[in-house]
């Protein structure tokens, strides 16, 4: 689905934050990123996104480089979920999840019935369609997170790449995303996502990817790659995995 070959890249006159990273994300899976702060997770995602253009190297999307492709061609096949937006107006949640139908209108055009059922159906879909007309500004952090997914699934793409989307979420709506994330996938939907929790790569991820050191140290199936060694080289502190009867368990002994 997104294969990235040589990548390089740094800001401005910066130390190099990716060099030489080659890796690729498997269509119709769960894919995780793993990684310390400020190892470029976010900076590769832009990558993906064709937001930041790289130092060298090539990045392609379906076999396709992504340089051949139109700004709406991309946002078509590939959307966002960040960590966080700061949403300055009291639009509806409605409205909001409309955005997601930018890459299929004409400039200046205004959504219409088809593209209110679409978004409409995305709510109904994250079971907040109820919340069609409440305020953005006025959501929780939990409902705010699954209204960002709305919003991306708006823009019916192939592929959802999501910004450590549990970040600062209590358990319950931590487990409702990975749930939502997990279900997206088995429809076909392409999952990336950045985390710094190596309980929900285990949890949801079926392939997984370390970023360290500005490159993947180690990539493939989770289960292999998510193992009591790597974690503890990735993370520099002491991991733990155990297997029990309901799974594996990770441990952070101190």
């Amino acid at each position: 689905m997104i294969e990235f070959r040589d990548l390089s890249f740094r800001y401005h006159k910066d130390r190099m934050i990716l060099q030489d990273l080659s890796s690729s994300v498997p269509g119709g899976k769960i894919t995780a990123l793993l990684g310390p702060n400020g190892t470029g997770k976010t900076t590769l995602i832009y990558c993906a996104l064709g937001w930041l253009r790289p130092l060298r190297g090539d990045i392609f999307i379906n076999g396709k480089d992504i340089q051949d492709f139109s700004r709406n061609e991309l946002s078509r096949t590939l959307a966002l979920v960040p960590q966080q937006e700061t949403i300055p107006f009291p639009l509806r949640v409605i409205d909001y999840a409309l955005f997601g139908r930018a890459p299929y209108l004409k400039p200046l055009e205004s959504p219409g019935k088809d593209d209110y059922q679409i978004a409409r159906e995305m709510l109904k879909r994250l079971s907040i369609k109820y919340m069609e007309n409440w305020s953005v500004r006025e959501l929780s952090g939990g409902e705010k997170q699954l209204v960002l997914i709305a919003r991306a699934l708006t823009q019916q793409p192939e592929c959802l790449l999501l910004d450590e989307p549990t970040t600062h979420l209590d358990p319950a709506n931590r487990h409702r995303i990975l749930r939502i994330m997990k279900s997206l996938a088995e429809s076909g939907k392409t999952i990336f996502f950045t985390t710094h929790s190596p309980e929900e790569a285990l949890s949801v991820a079926g392939h997984c990817m370390f970023l360290n050191n500005r490159t993947i140290v180690s990539q493939g199936k989770t289960e292999d790659i998510l193992t009591s060694e790597n974690l503890t080289e990735l993370y520099g502190i002491h991991a733990e995995i155990e297997d029990t009867e309901k799974g594996r368990t990770l441990l952070w002994p101190l």
